[in-house]
């Protein structure tokens, strides 16, 4: 539970406009199942390993893809 979830939970938030599969994490600090299971989905979506955490190269690529999409 901290800030680092509730950036997390934002990402995939935004993120859900474009892969609609995702849950809706909400806003809070607490990396709840749903958090978990989007994550799972996202690392699935990219290529990734399957697990239920973000590690630093999952993080980089919820940004680029965020950022990709805004344009």
């Amino acid at each position: 539970m901290n800030e680092d979830v509730r950036i997390i939970h934002g990402i995939i938030n935004e993120l859900r406009t474009v892969f609609t599969e995702l849950y809706d994490v909400g806003v809070g600090s607490y990396y709840s199942k749903r958090t978990a299971q989007s994550v799972r989905m996202l690392r699935e979506i990219f290529g990734f390993p399957p697990a239920e955490h973000v590690d630093e190269a999952l993080y980089q690529r919820m940004l680029t893809e965020l950022s990709s999409h805004k344009r």
